[in-house]
Parts: C-alpha cells; structure tokens; sequence
C-alpha cells in the first residue's frame, strides 16, 4: 500500500519542474557595452592627415578629441529610463576611454538611447566630476565665465583654402560667459535585453560640426572660440546631426 508521502512525490516533482520552467523562460538582465567611434563624412577617421574637406573651401586634419556625454540612458518603451552612465569623457587617444560598461541592465525591450552632448549649466561644478588628470585637462578657464569644464577639445590642423598655408586650429566648446551651449540627443534604437550581452556604438562624426545649418570658417577664428558665445551658439545648431547610434 502506497503511503501518503509516496502518493504526493510525483505532484512535488511536477510543481518543482513547472517553477524551474518558469525561471528559465523569465527574461534576464545583461550587461550592455557602450562603444564611441569617430569618423568623418561616414568614413573611420584618419589622425593627423589634412584631407578632410570643408564648406568653407579648407582641408582640415584632426590631430586630437575628447568629449563629455552625461547621463547616457536608455529608454524603454514605457519611456522609463536606465542610466548607463552618470557622465562619460572619450578620448580619441585614451582607447580605455572609448567604450564603457553598464552591468546586469533590466531586460525589456528599448527603443531609444540619449544623451547630452557636454555637461548642463546646473551639474558643471567642480564637484560633478572626480578629481582626475583628464578631469582636470579639461577644466574651463574661470576669466571665461562660470562653468567648470570644456565640453569638448577638438583639435587640429587646416590647409587654408588649398594654398599650402598650414594653420592650426582649436574647436574647444564649453560654458562661453556663463552659457549653456550643452544639448540633448536621442536616438531611436531596437535593442532588446534578455540575458545576451549587447553593445551600442555612439558614433561622432566631426565633419558635421562645420556645416549645416552653418558653415564653419576655421580661418576667421584662428585667435580661439572659448570667449564667443555667438560661435559657440553656432556649433550647437550644428551639433543636431552630429551624432548616431547604432547596435551591434
């Protein structure tokens, strides 16, 4: 005769099998790798070549960039967010510096990724940002107006107008006399998080911050553009197209 205990093994077995299902089919989180990649007119950048064409009739090369983007997130399709990053410096020379990686992101479908391209007026403080070497390489000078740090440092050489005439030039943004030339970008993006790790490529391509809406002369700010908002103001309007994102 079979005792209680034995009638009720195969039903304990059953419900231990259905849960153990049931877990395995539960979506899972993932860490997801954010990868920043530049290029120039679509195509990988090459350093310190002036070959690089502008609406403005110069060749221009790009010797050095770096670059703040804060609070990268990704949007889900409720429209919550999940911050990948409070704050994030590339530096084209500083391969550590190009890519990041958030663990264990919640699983869901997102269909967008955004960022602000520099720091906001009300977080560039010297305290927004840990006191390091690159931290510091970036700080914006205090005659310059409040605000504690550039926005970016691109760099370089130009070929005036084709003549041979080689000149530098310093395409430094930041909080010109106090401003907040800082801007939001988001992109649409189909990325969906179930326990595969996943990586994203926020792509800059320099090109475009010299054309469109407006045309950039290198040669008519050869003395710097840290003290000219109205500039300043010019390559934010620039900035919309400067940025893409793609998932790898």
């Amino acid at each position: 005769m079979n005792s209680p205990r034995n009638l009720l093994m195969p039903v304990v077995l059953a419900v231990l099998l259905l849960m153990s299902c049931h877990r395995e089919s539960l979506p899972k989180p993932a860490d997801v790798t954010v990868r920043f990649e530049t290029v120039v007119q679509g195509d990988p950048v090459v350093l310190n070549q002036i070959k690089y064409p502008t609406q403005a009739g110069h060749r221009f090369s790009l010797l050095n960039l770096k670059y703040y983007l804060t609070h990268i997130s990704l949007v889900a399709d409720d429209d919550s967010r999940v911050e990948l990053a409070k704050v994030h410096l590339a530096d084209i020379h500083d391969t550590t510096s190009l890519s990041l990686t958030a663990f264990s992101v919640p699983s869901g479908h997102y269909k967008g990724l955004e960022f602000t391209f520099g720091i906001p007026k009300m977080q560039n403080l010297v305290d927004f940002l840990d006191n390091t070497l690159a931290n510091q390489n970036m700080l914006w000078p205090a005659q310059l107006g409040p605000g504690a740090y550039h926005y970016m440092k691109c760099e370089g050489q130009f070929d005036s107008l084709d003549t041979g005439v080689i000149l530098g030039y310093a395409f430094h943004l930041g909080p010109s006399m106090g401003g907040d030339y800082s801007f939001d970008v988001r992109r649409d993006i189909d990325l969906t998080i179930d326990g595969q790790a996943r990586e994203l490529s926020i792509v800059m391509d320099v090109y475009n911050w010299f054309h469109d809406p407006n045309t950039y002369d290198f040669a008519e700010w050869l003395t710097g553009i840290m003290n000219k908002p109205t500039v300043q103001a010019i390559a934010k309007e620039n900035g919309y197209n400067v940025f893409s994102v793609t998932v790898d």
